[in-house]
């Protein structure tokens, strides 16, 4: 049986200590990416949600296009309905409030273009989507 020298008494608990401390890193680097997993799943919701909600207001202005300039100003009552589901939907609209904007399309019709904003909870910037789209 070899004895230990003197020097040699603490080295397996270092080993071990050494050992925690890597295992920790790895843990707490899963952790890490399962945070930014979910915050990229929330964001991906919220889009999802904008361009349904932004699709929904697109197709009663087609149905109703000849009354496109009371999107334009919000004051279609079609419009508020949308806004009031927009609001409870995203977060941080009632801030952010949508816009819709008219134009003169190059094929003779009405260029649409709707912007929606949203700020998450856990977010500092402000997120959007925009759809486009032209009435003939």
């Amino acid at each position: 049986m070899k004895k230990l020298n003197k020097n040699n008494k603490g080295f397996f608990i270092l080993e071990a200590l050494i050992a925690i401390l890597i295992f920790m890193v790895g843990i707490l680097g899963i952790m890490q990416l399962q945070v930014i997993q979910m915050q990229a799943t929330a964001d991906a919701q919220y889009r999802t949600q904008a361009s349904y909600m932004a699709e929904n207001i697109m197709s009663q202005i087609v149905i109703d296009k000849g009354n496109v300039d009371t999107f334009v100003d919000g004051s279609n009552p079609n419009y508020s309905n949308w806004l009031g589901d927009l609001q409870t939907i995203l977060p941080g609209v009632e801030n952010n409030p949508p816009t819709i904007t008219s134009n003169p399309a190059a094929s003779g019709g009405i260029l649409i273009t709707i912007v929606i904003k949203w700020k998450a909870p856990q977010s500092e910037q402000i997120s959007n989507y925009t759809l486009k789209s032209v009435i003939i």
